[in-house]
C-alpha cells in the first residue's frame, strides 16, 4: 500500500526540502500545502484535503509540520497581536492539522532550538517554540498507546528559507546592528561555523518520519551544529 504523507509548509524552506525527499522515495506518495492554506482555519484545511484527488483510497498516514512564522521585537515593545498570531500559527495549527487527520501515525514537527534559547528580540518566537515543544510531548503521551508517534526536529539557523532572509534583513535594523557585526555574532554562536541547509534538516527530518519504531515519541531532536 502507497504511504502518504502530508508535508503542511512543504512549498518552501525545510518543508520543500522534506517533499523533494519523500517525493523520491519508491512507495510514498506526498502532498503539500503551502501559505495559501491558513493552518489556524480548519475549514481552509478540510477544504484542501476534500479538493486533493485521492483516487487509490490512500490515507494520510504520515505527517510533516514545517510550518512557523516569526515577528522579530524587543520584550517591552511586542503587542499582544504579535504574540497571538505566532502563537495560532506556530502552536494552534499543529492542534488543528492533527484533528482533521485523525488516521495519521507518524508525525514530525519542525520546531527550533529557539524553544530553549534566550535570544534577544524573540521573545514571541521563543515563547511560541516553547510552547509548540510542550504540546507535542503531551500529545506523544495521550497517544502513545493508539501507536502513534510523534516528534520534533528542531533545527537553528537554516538557509536558504523565507525566515532567515526576514532575520538577515531586520536583525541589523531593529537591534541596531551593522550587518558585519550580526553576521560575526551568529558566526560566533554556531560551534560548526556555518548555518545548516534545509537539505541537512529535511534529512533528519524524513529519517525520523520513517523510523521503523514508536519507541521514539515526544523527542526532540536538535539540528544546530553543536549550538546547545
Amino acid at each position: 500500500m502507497t504511504y502518504l504523507t502530508w508535508v503542511v509548509g512543504g512549498t518552501s524552506g525545510i518543508g520543500a526540502a522534506c517533499e523533494r525527499v519523500l517525493r523520491e522515495m519508491d512507495g510514498h506518495r506526498v502532498i503539500a500545502s503551502g501559505s495559501k492554506v491558513d493552518v489556524r482555519d480548519p475549514d481552509h484545511l478540510f477544504s484542501f484535503l476534500a479538493g486533493w484527488n485521492d483516487a487509490d483510497g490512500s490515507m494520510i498516514k504520515g505527517l510533516i509540520y514545517s510550518v512557523g512564522v516569526n515577528r522579530l521585537n524587543w520584550a517591552d515593545s511586542v503587542t499582544p497581536e504579535e504574540m497571538l498570531e505566532l502563537y495560532h500559527i506556530n502552536v494552534v495549527g499543529l492542534i488543528n492539522v492533527l484533528q482533521v487527520v485523525p488516521a495519521v501515525e507518524r508525525v514530525v514537527v519542525i520546531g527550533s532550538d529557539a524553544a530553549w534559547r534566550n535570544m534577544h528580540t524573540s521573545v514571541a518566537y521563543c515563547a511560541s517554540k516553547a510552547a509548540l515543544h510542550r504540546a507535542v510531548s503531551v500529545i506523544a503521551r495521550e497517544r502513545a498507546s493508539d501507536e502513534f508517534a510523534i516528534n520534533i526536529v528542531a533545527p537553528g539557523m537554516t538557509e536558504p528559507t523565507q525566515m532567515q532572509e526576514y532575520i538577515d534583513k531586520t536583525v541589523p535594523q531593529i537591534r541596531g546592528w551593522s550587518e558585519e557585526h550580526a553576521s560575526l555574532y551568529e558566526s560566533s554562536q554556531i560551534p560548526l561555523g556555518r548555518r545548516a541547509h534545509v537539505d541537512e534538516v529535511a534529512a533528519v527530518a524524513v529519517s525520523v518520519l520513517l523510523m521503523p519504531t514508536n519507541y521514539l515519541n515526544g523527542a526532540t531532536i536538535a539540528v544546530n551544529g553543536g549550538r546547545g
